[in-house]
């Protein structure tokens, strides 16, 4: 991600994502935010035919 706005969603099939945070140090502010959740995997999948 890079800019000004928010980036796009992003979705993990695996158990863990890493995210790393690198600054250019041209804009000073305090840290960032960073929000995302957590669903239970199911073994099987359901659907209607």
């Amino acid at each position: 991600f890079c800019g000004s706005g928010p980036p796009e969603v992003v979705y993990s099939a695996g158990d863990s994502v890493l995210v790393k945070f690198h600054s250019d140090d041209t804009i000073t502010k305090k840290g960032f935010h960073l929000r995302y959740t957590s669903t239970k995997f199911q073994d099987t999948l359901h659907s209607r035919k």
